[in-house]
């Protein structure tokens, strides 16, 4: 069932239909807000959610914190690859799963944000129960701005 919403996935992140947003939130008014950019990639058919990535700045100290949230049914040794185009950027463990789905995550050092601020597309590739790889590109328009936004 997921394997079959990757071609609209491909037609939604072609289309820029999904935006990278940012959200910023605190616990007071003296304490200084966290903020994250945020991407979904839904079946456009049932809203069922294919990735979520969001970049956390738990502060402007802080490393920023990658979560990439996905659906059930997933085979979870296999974890989860990023790629830029034919580079593999990033292979991620699974680390737990909730009623809202599975999730990985990992910090995001200088160097691997500017590569991701200089993207195009990225392809989230995870392996369903059957073992078969489903790959799901999301849209990095407008990344860079978002991150801005969330420092």
């Amino acid at each position: 069932m997921i394997a079959a919403g990757g071609v609209e996935a491909q037609e939604q992140a072609a289309a820029g239909a999904a935006a990278w947003t940012t959200n910023c939130a605190s616990s007071g008014r003296a304490v200084e807000p966290a903020c994250e950019a945020e991407q979904r990639v839904v079946l456009s058919s049932s809203g069922q959610l294919l990735a979520g990535l969001t970049v956390r700045f738990a502060s402007s100290s802080a490393e920023p914190e990658l979560t990439v949230q996905l659906p059930h049914g997933l085979y979870l040794p296999s974890g989860v690859r990023l790629s830029v185009g034919e580079d593999q950027v990033l292979d991620m463990p699974l680390v737990t799963c909730d009623g809202n789905g599975c999730y990985a995550l990992t910090g995001l050092d200088g160097s691997l944000l500017d590569r991701l601020r200089d993207a195009q597309e990225l392809t989230v590739t995870f392996e369903d129960m059957s073992r078969a790889a489903i790959s799901v590109p999301v849209a990095m328009v407008g990344f860079a701005e978002a991150i801005e936004r969330a420092r």
